[in-house]
């Protein structure tokens, strides 16, 4: 079977359930934004960091195939057969938030964005998830969104601002700040 079938070359997909959609729709969007947010994940899994945090992105990557599916199928038509987003994987993400906090210290400035590559392609995936996490949002004003979806999503970004500052710690990279005044 070919990559390509061009049924999509008139500007519509189709979801799970079958239902055609337009590749502009709010759904489709933030669909595409998962998927960006994995790609980043993925470079990110490329650099030079730690095994440990290699593989803790490869379990997000999988909770964000989850998370796509699960927004494909805007009728639940297979919601007995897609694997879920749970509190359990949330609080994984806490623990790790929780464990980096406590090494790197208390946030007392503004962070800016870069450093290493492996800093800046965290802080990257950082605000490309905060954007998946508002276009999942703004789906959620229009149709059903199960709320540990975004709950998932706003965790996920805290936790890679903290990836970017455990990596730049573990860098031995002084962190940029904003001087504001």
């Amino acid at each position: 079977m070919s990559v390509y079938t061009t049924k999509g070359d008139n500007g519509t997909t189709r979801l799970l359930s079958g239902e055609k959609v337009s590749k502009a729709s709010i759904r489709i969007r933030a669909i595409g934004s998962i998927d960006e947010l994995s790609s980043y994940l993925g470079l990110l899994r490329s650099l030079n960091i730690s095994q440990t945090c290699k593989n803790f992105l490869l379990q997000v990557q999988t909770d964000l195939v989850k998370i796509a599916g699960l927004l494909a199928d805007p009728k639940e038509n297979y919601n007995d057969r897609l694997p879920k987003i749970s509190e359990i994987d949330i609080e994984k993400i806490e623990n790790l938030i929780d464990k980096y906090e406590s090494i790197v210290g208390p946030q007392k400035f503004f962070i800016l964005p870069g450093g290493t590559q492996e800093i800046a392609f965290a802080h990257i995936a950082r605000a490309v998830c905060r954007r998946a996490e508002s276009n999942v949002v703004e789906l959620s004003l229009h149709s059903y969104v199960n709320p540990l979806i975004i709950k998932y999503l706003n965790r996920l970004s805290d936790y890679l601002y903290i990836l970017a500052r455990y990596i730049a710690y573990k860098q031995s990279y002084k962190e940029d700040i904003a001087r504001l005044r």
